[in-house]
């Protein structure tokens, strides 16, 4: 399986972010797959598959932090989110007990912390 570069998840990452704001932000969809499809099907000058596995991503062989809730690593939502009016570059994400820790740095910048 090849991992993707880092520019290569932030292109696609960047496409999906697209997908969204066109498709679910319109009230199109609800269903970001749904919204990733047609975005490709009528929009994308490149297509990309539409599953990426932990396994692709820049962050396949490095230790992430652990979540302060229940200790499991962490994974990384790069899409960036205002929150109580304060804007976030990316967002620590634990897929065992759902706590988000916000963060002001970049997917970029946690890549180049953690290699």
């Amino acid at each position: 399986m090849k991992v993707l570069t880092f520019e290569e998840f932030q292109q696609r990452t960047n496409e999906v972010i697209k997908a969204q704001r066109i498709f679910v932000g319109s009230g199109i969809t609800k269903n970001i797959t749904t919204a990733f499809t047609l975005y490709q099907e009528i929009l994308a000058d490149e297509q990309f598959d539409l599953f990426v596995t932990n396994k692709q991503t820049p962050f396949a062989n490095i230790t992430r932090p652990l979540c302060s809730e229940c200790n499991e690593e962490l994974k990384l939502d790069p899409a960036p989110r205002l929150v109580n009016g304060e804007e976030f570059l990316s967002t620590w994400i634990c897929s065992n007990c759902g706590a988000e820790f916000y963060t002001k740095k970049t997917p970029r910048q946690w890549y180049e912390e953690l290699k």
